[in-house]
């Protein structure tokens, strides 16, 4: 009997072993446990008009809240006569009514920023930060760098009067950025 409570002893360790080994490899496997978060963020500053976020998890667009953070993955629309701003650090995003935006990155190395519709305008504010970002179209990816140090940023998207399928990045108020 004495033979028999110790071998049940050893089991329960064994097992109690096995166990704890098991967790700690699931613990490693996941990396996100381990990874920090991005240290950039952006925000929901301001909205007027039916402006719209896309939930993944719930498959299906949902109010945009103002306050709410942003992060990489997430989409925003604006509807025909509404109006969203996105802060990230020290750079506002402004979407124009009948925009579409998703970021397609947004951590502490870059910002990209996709055009799905209608026009954004990109004002940064800390000079070096400005290399951060970037904005793609349909047409290409804008360099807000090439913009300069005017105050006012980068506007993209269509521009009254020309080709609708046309988009245009203009620099403070009408020159031209490079377009890549």
């Amino acid at each position: 009997m004495l033979a028999q409570a110790a071998l049940s002893r050893s089991h329960r360790a064994l097992n109690a072993l096995v166990g704890m080994t098991l967790a700690l490899l699931a613990l490693a496997a996941s990396g996100s446990a381990w990874a920090d978060p991005p240290g950039r963020v952006g925000r929901i500053g301001d909205t007027d008009g039916a402006v719209w976020l896309y939930d993944e998890e719930q498959a299906e667009w949902i109010q945009a809240r103002r306050n709410r953070p942003v992060t990489e993955g997430d989409r925003i629309s604006a509807e025909q006569d509404a109006r969203a701003e996105i802060d990230i650090g020290s750079a506002t995003l402004r979407l124009d009514g009948g925009t579409d935006v998703e970021f397609t990155q947004l951590d502490d190395a870059r910002v990209r920023i996709r055009v799905h519709g209608g026009s954004v305008a990109l004002r940064v504010r800390n000079g070096p930060s400005v290399r951060d970002f970037s904005v793609e179209t349909a047409e290409g990816r804008y360099d807000p760098a090439a913009c300069g140090p005017l105050p006012g940023g980068c506007a993209f998207g269509q521009q009254p009067g020309r080709d609708p399928g046309r988009r245009d990045a203009l620099r403070g108020a009408r020159q031209r950025a490079r377009v890549e």
